[in-house]
């Protein structure tokens, strides 16, 4: 029988500190919220639409990724309140967890979408990269690899935002590698 992880459990062993109120999922929340690679979904453009001409609002409808990982973040946060408290003894779901993958969801995705995931794709296999580029894999990089927290500065490995194993389980939309040619699946979560 295979051995479940803790999903509460990070990679760096850190522990939460017995003076910190925060849950281990509201500690990921936070390390989400104020990362480098949370801020930048600012300037990456999700949706730019004309507003009808009867319409009383001015201008063009203009809808950045850092508002859409908001916006999911608060959905499936109240999905899994709404779970909680419809499912008989509660369905077990911890809001928190399920916030922090909404608001992580794009932190790799590139901008104009999945026709930027395609160019980048196969500039980088042109270039050697026999996995090439996919948003999602590329999320998980910038979780587990790439993204930094400060406080773990001086440990010995790399940990990325050191998130609990719950949450970057969360985030991994497609659990397998890249397909090889000519099987149905190109979206992967992890390179």
């Amino acid at each position: 029988m295979p051995i479940v992880p803790d999903p509460r459990r990070r990679a760096s062993g850190d522990t939460s500190d017995t003076a910190d109120v925060r849950s281990e999922y509201q500690r990921d929340l936070d390390r989400l919220f104020y990362s480098q690679y949370f801020l930048r979904l600012a300037e990456v453009t999700q949706v730019y639409a004309p507003r009808p001409q009867n319409s009383r609002a001015r201008g063009p409808l203009l809808h950045n990724r850092l508002t859409h990982s908001l916006k999911v973040g608060q959905v499936g946060r109240r999905l899994a309140q709404r779970l909680n408290e419809s499912a008989p003894g509660g369905s077990g779901i911890d809001p928190d967890l399920v916030e922090a993958a909404g608001r992580a969801h794009d932190f790799g995705h590139p901008p104009d979408g999945h026709l930027g995931e395609r160019v980048l794709d196969t500039i980088a296999r042109r270039r050697g990269l026999p996995d090439g580029f996919e948003g999602n894999a590329q999320t998980f990089r910038i979780l587990a690899y790439l993204a930094t927290h400060p406080t773990h500065a001086n440990l010995i490995g790399d940990h990325g935002l050191d998130l609990t194993a719950g949450v970057l389980a969360a985030c991994v939309k497609y659990p397998r590698p890249r397909a090889a040619e000519g099987e149905a699946f190109y979206k992967f979560g992890y390179y």
